[in-house]
């Protein structure tokens, strides 16, 4: 996939399953859930979140994130 800006998520996409693969957490995260993480990976932002799978997925990534409360 290509966004507007020319990235091709796919390519970044990919490894982060593949991580998540191998550390058999594979089933956690939504296709939404690691485009969101990969988009925010790419543009070197911090993932704000109140879903857990953005925790999982950053065990395997080392990208930065944080969860919001209300």
């Amino acid at each position: 996939m290509v966004a507007d800006g020319g990235i091709d998520f796919s390519v970044i996409e990919k490894p982060a399953q593949q991580d998540l693969a191998d550390r058999g957490l594979h089933q956690c995260a939504s296709p939404v859930d690691l485009l969101v993480a990969v988009t925010a990976q790419h543009h070197k932002l911090t993932v704000l979140h109140q879903d857990s799978d953005f925790e999982t997925i950053a065990r395997a990534t080392g990208q930065p994130v944080r969860r919001i409360v209300d």
